[in-house]
């Protein structure tokens, strides 16, 4: 049996040892942080770069403010729309109705007020009853102004000029207030979301130029950082930083993703290294490059 226990012991002993040999003769290299969902991509060229992928600068997802019927959609999945057009009509009829009445008993007690107030001066009336009035066309307008309210929430129109993402309703649907709708972006400025190493904050700035080529178009593209993240993570030593695209270009849209490559200062060396990837949650990765000899 100790013979037994000794023969495993050494088998053990070996499968270590081929196991560390393995990982620095093949340079494999592991993913730290599994639990961040980051996407981990090892360099394949000797040169640091960060994955990086599109997103809109305004995205916004529009709910019905009144409980009403959909009486007409102005778009559909996909479709493009400009500012201030209508992009959602409901039935009205009966908050129509409602607003037609509010506005009828604001008028009366409105001209109630004011005869009233006009007797007070002659004193034909007393205070009291003239405060009464005063406070009867106050409640008469603040219930105007909430028909009003609710009255506007029979068009939605379009808070900016872009695309529909996503519809989720259709005409003659029934819908309640706080319902979603749809998802709309503007597809013509988009911006770009990366992590990189928190030490790059020494001579990254707002403004410094780097490409960001799209894997999906096989395009290499000008860009440069517009915003720095205001918190570093301690765990990975990394930082969220955002770019935009400089100029415009039609052809893309937002979730595309690419690799963003920058040019260090004068001055500044960085080794080549494992670069990381914001957006979709990936589990733990493993990439392994061969040896040169």
């Amino acid at each position: 049996m100790s013979q037994f226990f000794m023969m495993a012991n050494r088998g053990h002993l070996i499968w270590l040892w081929l196991t560390l040999v393995g990982v620095l003769a093949g340079g494999v290299a592991i993913s730290g942080e599994s639990g961040n969902n980051l996407e981990v991509v090892a360099d394949s060229d000797g040169k640091t770069e960060i994955r990086a992928y599109l997103v809109p600068k305004l995205q916004t997802t529009l709910s019905s403010h009144i409980d009403a019927e959909i009486q007409r959609l102005s778009v559909k999945e996909g479709d493009t729309f400009t500012e201030g057009s209508p992009l959602v009509i409901f039935d009205c009829t009966t908050l129509k109705a409602q607003l037609n009445k509010a506005q009828t008993v604001f008028n009366a007690a409105r001209d109630k007020n004011q005869v009233m107030q006009r007797l007070a001066t002659l004193h034909s009336v007393g205070t009291m009853e003239a405060d009464a009035s005063l406070s009867e066309q106050k409640q008469a307008e603040a219930e105007l102004k909430l028909q009003e309210s609710r009255a506007r929430g029979c068009q939605i129109s379009a808070p900016f000029t872009g695309r529909v993402a996503t519809l989720s309703v259709r005409v003659n649907q029934y819908v309640t207030t706080g319902q979603v709708l749809m998802k709309i972006l503007d597809h013509r400025h988009l911006e770009m979301e990366m992590i990189v190493p928190s030490r790059w904050l020494t001579w990254l700035k707002p403004k410094s130029k780097f490409f960001l080529h799209i894997d999906e178009t096989g395009k290499k593209y000008p860009a440069q950082v517009t915003r720095l993240g205001a918190e570093a993570d301690p765990v990975s030593q990394s930082v969220k930083i955002v770019g935009e695209l400089i100029g415009t270009h039609s052809n893309l849209i937002p979730g595309m993703s690419g690799a963003a490559s920058f040019t260090f200062p004068e001055g500044v060396t960085e080794p080549p290294r494992i670069t990381e990837a914001v957006g979709k949650p990936t589990g733990p990765s493993m990439t392994t490059s061969s040896s040169t000899p």
